[in-house]
């Protein structure tokens, strides 16, 4: 402004121009405003999602969303942004990325999962816990599903007693041991 005064440009060309920039200004805000506005929407998504993807849910109708802040330069006291929510997807936009077993997780069983623990001797269901971290963490394991990955750890370690492990020997293997099956057969023949 100061150098179309010194150019000695007429006040309505000034005027015009102010105006202009004033205009051009507001347009600036209102979309720094909208493009807030998705982004606080879409970071709703991406938390709901997450939250219905991890069965942490949350009844939608409980949470009144905050507007997004105004970042215009003079707030219109009129112009009250009006709080809105953006539904949950069914299904979500983005594949949940895998992860380490976190320090605190604990096992959800389901009714089979806790249909074949039941048949299991006491102790053993904390055993293959102990032995699942254990594998977890030896391994850099990750996964996108702990919950699904210990219900596939359980159903494999009830087929055959043990946990499958292709390095390590399973109890079946003790048995063809011609040592322990002496011992066993003299056990047997004391206690008969």
């Amino acid at each position: 402004m100061r150098r179309m005064v010194e150019a000695g440009a007429p006040i309505e060309a000034i005027i015009m121009a102010v105006d202009a920039v004033e205009q051009a200004q507001g347009q600036v805000d209102e979309a720094r405003a909208k493009a807030a506005e998705r982004k606080r929407r879409q970071r709703d998504r991406e938390r709901d999602s997450h939250r219905t993807v991890t069965g942490q849910s949350q009844d939608i109708d409980a949470v009144t969303p905050s507007p997004a802040p105004s970042l215009s330069s003079s707030p219109d006291p009129s112009n009250k942004p009006t709080p809105t929510h953006t539904p949950v997807r069914e299904t979500p936009t983005r594949t949940r990325a895998a992860s380490r077993l976190p320090d605190d997780w604990q096992p959800i069983l389901t009714a089979r999962a806790q249909q074949i623990v039941d048949g299991w001797p006491p102790g053993k269901i904390e055993r293959e816990l102990r032995r699942f971290r254990d594998h977890a963490s030896d391994k850099g394991r990750t996964s996108k599903d702990w919950q699904a990955a210990f219900r596939t750890w359980i159903e494999k370690a009830d087929e055959d007693g043990t946990p499958r492990h292709h390095n390590r020997p399973s109890d079946r293997d003790d048995i063809r041991d011609p040592m322990v099956r002496a011992i066993l057969a003299s056990e047997a023949a004391g206690s008969a």
